[in-house]
């Protein structure tokens, strides 16, 4: 075969012998650069050339689908459609192959794979279906924690083989107290402590571990639970058909037998990337061969980055252990790609790495050594750049980039690798003003995009509206608002305080009063035009009349035909056209169609609530609707993940961001339910777990594959100062850069004068609050006069100015809220309990208190959909009896009680006004009570009082609320009230199954504390303070003040923009 003896007398003296070892377990390592793509093919040539081996015979396994097509492509290239006839698959599409091929001997014919959204049904079914006195009950509509929690421990469990009863040994010897000191040392006095003496168990770190593991049990026992319901409804998951192809290697002779005779060649490429799962079947396929088969595997344990996926470097040094007697080991060092001073510095960086192969079996070498075109590139040593922050970095290198292009380097051998997506942000903005033309491919949530957020909330409120007529009132405010209609935020806002009003004199004759009755009365009245009450706008008019039309045409249309009206007639197409990023909103929006329309073919007859069903399970799951984004020039420089780029190469490479932060911290290898302390309690070693030592190491091997992506020049930068939403830091240099053996500066590079101004727009942009652009001040301060101040709003003009103005002073609608409307239910409970046997000494059964609560949930039943509401009451129904328990001995002690209690005072000039759950009093001492139906740790955290270091900080919510009603309570006129105590009553259990009660005691400091926030809050409403946000990263009001265009930026206080 003449093609195979061409390609042969390309090949080095490795390569050469890698080919020629036709026989036999052969390992070859494969530094990067050293090509090995080109071995793999040529070595199937040979065998095809050198043997009568026929090509169904050879089976090349890859570690991706784009690998196994790449080497079909080049097979195809040599030998024409003969190609095809190779099995090449993943090990995946292996098992695939095996189960399609054997239907009767796995007894699946009617299995369909399980996509995400089939697994958080299945999942979710088999929480709502646990008993209330389960420690994983959970009555959420979407328990998305504990559901996550449950995959990755029942994942564990399949990958390695685990079942219940042995996690339940594992528990019973390490709980023994005696156990527990070996296991966990730090758990153990080291001095004498109060009660507590050396060599005792701290009673909280046993009781979090005792009660995580109790958890963790009752999860495991569940496994099964989820296997047969997976069965069931005829799911499976890729990670089954590997288990069961494994399993059925083990017990089916004649299966094992047909495959391996079939397959008299196996190649593995990307070895170093296997699961243990996935290496049980490779050695199961050639145990037929004893202990010489013909097994041809290809990796390089420097380069193994995919543990969070399983992968385990562990399973180079295992085959060659298993098959060393005959073992052809052949070290691939001839390097095409980089200069030789490269190859030196990521020689050294990765020398730091301890388990190497070549620190594990005799004889390696794996120094790399330039050869072919690379040996005479100029010899341009690494180098290192220290900058003062990111911002700083971005210009930094985007000048020296620049000066490489103007020198005649084309753009595309250029490189700016980085450890996550989110960091090229702020570069291709420097590139922008340095006029560097680049590109990013970065893979995109759709769902997450304004445009189609702001589509979803159009189909919310068409949806609901559709249901129950004005029941989509709180989404109109934030749809009108939007930048897509030319409609100004001093209408909308008049329409929102206009309705506000109006609805609160209809209330009170028993009407209702809604934004379509209003808007439609507004519609049809003659025209006004005094200084505060106008007539509606051109923009609002054309908007509502399609309105209208959506509402009644949406009991008929297809979801599809639905969302193309609104792109037609709700602005998006115009908006769209209008944007600078046409092209890509455009794709955005036609992407989403094609969701819609998938969705639809799956359920015609689907309405528009079951789709918002369907996203909402999907953003709350982080389950996407990915689309390419590909931003800049495709003949630019490369902005791409140091993951993204490996296998590919560059003349030029930066990496960035060689911050400790930034690529060293790894959180992916976390384990639920506190099983990583029960196995190291056990000193249990998983087949795929990693030592904090091996992922630092992985995260250095990561290191070196973006620093071997260099063919020319190789350059490293850090950033001296971390900068986020609230503080700048001191950031610390990756340690990665003292192995490089190379000069790490400590003072910063510094950037020109010229570009000042890109870092100090940027900064505004990351450190800044908003403030509103309002162009009707005096309406605003109108709306100031005679303000009445309650607890929770002076608490939200604390917390950000524009959540008390766009709450308060403007009246956006509130959204119908679960919790609340639950609240509000166990409320109109408890009062009905307390009231029935402090005013009418009759005590009330629990039967009757629980008639009470379902009483009042199908009064607020406005406030969930149908789901919500099932669990809600399942809830309810569960909780009352146990709280019932709970508190009877101590509500019978009630001599007297005020509930509901609607109460005012002035308090530093400051008139206040307020609602109490419930005062109980004791002589003239008072004690306020507060209801709290959420979980008791975030009650616990909100009501922690301040420290003598954060009373200059906004105290948390819980206590100065109810500090204020303290107080309040102390400033009642011709009452000689006495009280210092408040406490929160939890009517949810905490983790130990008990509803505790958070007593906050107040004194004459923490009142001083209170008074101060309370002149504090008054001053920035008379002043107008609150119109500025409070800049927070998570703040929602400052969020949408921002996307709805109603702000500009200013610096936070002491915010250096020059840093």
């Amino acid at each position: 075969m003449q093609l195979f003896q061409d390609l042969y007398a390309k090949l080095n003296q490795q390569q050469q012998d890698a080919v020629n070892a036709v026989e036999g377990p052969v390992m070859v390592i494969a530094g990067p650069g050293t090509g090995k793509t080109q071995i793999l093919a040529t070595r199937i040539l040979n065998i095809l050339s050198s043997t009568d081996t026929q090509p169904q015979n050879i089976l090349c396994l890859t570690y991706t689908e784009a690998g196994s097509t790449a080497m079909q492509k080049r097979l195809s290239q040599f030998m024409g459609a003969d190609a095809f006839k190779i099995p090449i698959f993943t090990f995946h599409g292996l098992c695939n192959k095996i189960i399609q091929d054997n239907p009767e001997k796995f007894s699946r014919r009617e299995l369909r794979v399980m996509d995400e959204l089939d697994k958080i049904d299945l999942i979710q079914s088999i929480i709502e279906a646990l008993p209330p006195q389960s420690l994983l009950k959970s009555y959420q509509e979407d328990a998305q924690v504990l559901r996550r929690n449950l995959s990755k421990l029942w994942d564990l469990m399949q990958s390695e083989g685990i079942d219940a009863k042995q996690i339940a040994e594992w528990i019973a010897y390490v709980s023994e107290p005696e156990n527990f000191k070996i296991a966990f040392p730090n758990s153990i006095y080291k001095v004498n402590r109060g009660e507590f003496k050396v060599g005792d168990i701290k009673p909280n770190d046993y009781d979090k571990n005792t009660r995580n593991w109790a958890r963790a049990l009752e999860a495991a026992n569940l496994f099964q639970t989820y296997r047969d319901t997976k069965q069931q409804k005829g799911f499976y998951e890729f990670a089954d058909m590997l288990e069961w192809v494994a399993n059925a290697f083990d017990s089916d002779e004649e299966l094992l037998l047909d495959n391996q005779e079939q397959f008299q060649y196996i190649l593995v490429d990307e070895y170093q990337d296997t699961s243990g799962l996935q290496n049980r079947i490779l050695h199961k396929l050639i145990s037929y061969w004893g202990d010489e088969p013909n097994c041809f595997v290809v990796g390089d344990d420097d380069q193994s980055v995919y543990a969070f996926q399983g992968a385990k470097v562990s399973n180079m040094l295992d085959f060659a252990d298993r098959y060393k007697n005959a073992l052809n080991t052949i070290v691939l060092t001839q390097n095409y790609r980089s200069t030789q001073s490269i190859l030196d510095t990521a020689k050294s960086l990765i020398e730091a790495n301890q388990l190497r192969l070549i620190n594990q079996m005799e004889g390696l070498s794996k120094e790399l050594i330039a050869s072919g075109d690379n040996q005479h590139h100029p010899a341009i040593e690494p180098t290192i750049d220290a900058y003062n922050n990111e911002f700083h970095e971005a210009i930094g290198v985007g000048q020296t980039i620049k000066q490489l292009i103007d020198s005649g380097e084309t753009p595309q051998e250029i490189a700016v690798l980085y450890p996550m997506n989110k960091h090229a942000a702020t570069l291709s903005e420097a590139f922008d003003v340095l006029n560097v033309p680049y590109v990013i491919h970065r893979p995109t949530d759709i769902l997450n995009e304004t445009v189609i957020q702001h589509l979803l909330t159009w189909l919310e409120y068409i949806s609901l509206e559709l249901e129950l007529a004005n029941s989509g009132e709180h989404l109109i405010y934030k749809l009108l608002i939007s930048p897509l209609y030319n409609i100004s935020s001093f209408e909308v806002n008049q329409l929102s305080v206009d309705i506000y009003q109006q609805r609160s004199s209809h209330n009170k004759s028993g009407e209702t009063y809604s934004w379509r009755k209003h808007i439609h009365e507004k519609l049809n009245q003659p025209e006004q035009g005094d200084m505060f009450n106008t007539s509606p706008s051109v923009a609002l008019r054309e908007l509502w009349t399609n309105i209208e039309t959506w509402i009644k045409e949406a009991s008929w249309l297809t979801v599809p035909e639905l969302i193309q009206s609104l792109y037609s007639k709700g602005g998006y197409l115009a908006y769209a056209l209008k944007s600078y990023e046409q092209e890509w909103v455009l794709e955005v929006l036609q992407t989403f169609m094609q969701f819609a329309i998938r969705m639809n073919e799956k359920n015609p007859f689907m309405k528009p609530h079951e789709f918002l069903a369907i996203v909402k399970k999907m953003t709350n799951n982080n389950v996407t609707v990915p689309l390419e984004k590909r931003i800049g020039n495709a003949e630019g420089v490369q902005l791409i993940t140091a993951h993204s780029s490996k296998g590919l190469e560059f003349d030029h490479v930066f990496i960035i961001r060689a911050n400790q932060s930034e690529w060293e911290d790894n959180d992916t290898a976390k384990l639920p339910f506190g099983m990583k302390q029960l196995l190291q309690g056990k000193e249990i070693k998983l087949s795929n777990d990693t030592s904090v030592e091996e992922d630092i190491e992985e995260r250095r091997r990561l290191f070196y594959v973006a620093a071997t992506r260099a063919k020319k020049s190789l350059h490293f930068s850090y950033n001296l100062k971390k900068i986020t939403a609230t503080k700048v830091s001191d950031a610390k240099p990756s340690s990665f850069l003292f192995n490089l053996g190379l000069n790490v500066p400590d003072t910063a590079t510094q950037i020109p004068a010229e570009q000042l101004l890109f870092t100090q727009n940027a900064l505004l942009g990351r450190m800044s609050k908003p403030i509103l652009n309002v162009d009707k001040l005096d309406w605003v301060k109108s709306r100031t006069a005679n303000f009445k101040f309650s607890p929770s709003t002076l608490y939200s003009i604390l917390e950000c100015g524009l959540k008390f103005y766009f709450t308060r002073i403007v009246r956006v609608p509130d959204a119908p809220s679960p919790a609340a409307a639950f609240g509000t239910a166990m409320h109109a409970a408890m009062k009905f309990w307390v009231d029935a046997w402090t005013k009418d000494k009759k005590w009330m059964s629990e039967s009757e208190v629980v008639m009470q609560f379902e009483k009042e949930m199908y009064r607020q039943r406005h406030g969930f959909n149908e789901k919500q509401f099932k669990l809600r009451m399942q809830q309810g129904k569960d909780l009352i009896p146990l709280y019932y328990q709970a508190r009877s001995s101590e509500f019978r002690t009630y001599q007297l009680v005020l509930t509901e209690k609607s109460i005012s005072a002035v308090i530093e000039n400051v008139p206040i006004t307020g609602f109490l759950d419930k005062i109980v009093f004791d002589g003239n001492r008072a004690t306020v009570i507060d209801y709290k139906t959420g979980k008791p740790d975030n009650s616990k955290k909100k009501s922690t009082a301040p420290s003598a270091r954060t009373t200059d900080n906004v105290p948390n919510p819980y206590w100065f609320q109810l500090g204020v009603y303290q107080l309040m309570t102390n400033n009642q006129a011709g009452k000689s009230w006495d009280c210092n105590m408040a406490i929160i009553d939890c009517v949810e259990k905490d983790e130990n199954g008990e509803f505790p009660l958070i007593k906050l005691a107040f004194n004459e400091e923490s009142n001083q504390i209170i008074r101060k926030w309370i002149i504090e809050a008054n001053r920035r409403l008379e002043s107008m303070e609150f119109m500025n946000g409070c800049g927070k990263a998570d703040c929602y009001w400052c969020g949408f003040a921002k996307s709805t265009e109603q702000v500009v930026l200013i610096p936070k206080d002491g915010v250096d923009l020059d840093a």
